[in-house]
């Protein structure tokens, strides 16, 4: 249990933290420091949602619904609730980041955290295996232009869904809002990946 908390926390933190950390550096000739302060406190904040989603959501194999788990669900749903919270939260400091000060991005980036919830909730059955897997950063490499392709298209979803759930016929700061989701849902695409290596085969000293 020890090895799977420090594996997931470590995935939760270096999947933000390099996504998150080539915007920063990207921006850093384009923008004044109060936005790259609002990118990097964002970055910092996207790590700690993505551990608590993968806290709500991860289980070793299928689960087994009955009465006596109602109380692990119920906190599980909890912990779910403040993830998304907090991804909206880390949505909204990279949209004013990324040039969307004046826009009022909390229904988008509540539908963000819920999208990152979803995607990581839908492969969230981990199996210890005997037959060592890639390591997660070749992964990611090998499936970044399909993870950076899903992240558009549903980054351009929530654009849609909280524009029509805020009755707005004209979305304000269109590209700051496309930017803010495909950095937290490009992020949530390299969590998903490096979470499937915390169950791979030990290596020599990790006992």
């Amino acid at each position: 249990d020890s090895l799977l908390r420090r594996r997931a926390l470590g995935a939760s933190v270096w999947s933000a933290s390099i996504v998150g950390g080539i915007v920063v550096l990207c921006a850093s000739c384009a923008f004044d420091r109060w936005s790259l302060l609002s990118l990097i406190v964002g970055t910092l904040m996207l790590g700690p949602a993505q551990l608590l989603r993968a806290a709500a959501v991860l289980r070793r194999g299928p689960t087994r619904y009955s009465a006596s788990r109602l109380l692990p669900r119920l906190r599980s749903a909890a912990v779910a609730c403040v993830s998304v919270a907090m991804t909206a939260l880390a949505s909204t400091l990279f949209l004013v980041g990324l040039g969307g000060a004046d826009d009022d991005a909390r229904v988008f980036g509540g539908f963000l955290g819920l999208v990152a919830l979803a995607r990581l909730w839908m492969q969230g059955a981990l199996e210890w295996t005997a037959l060592p897997r890639e390591v997660s950063h070749r992964r990611v490499k090998a499936k970044l232009l399909g993870i950076i392709a899903e992240a558009t298209l549903y980054s351009m979803i929530c654009i849609l869904l909280a524009a029509w759930s805020e009755g707005a016929l004209f979305v304000g700061a269109l590209h700051a809002r496309l930017m803010a989701g495909m950095v937290v849902l490009v992020a949530s695409g390299a969590h998903v990946e490096a979470l499937q290596g915390c169950t791979s085969l030990l290596a020599a000293g990790e006992l």
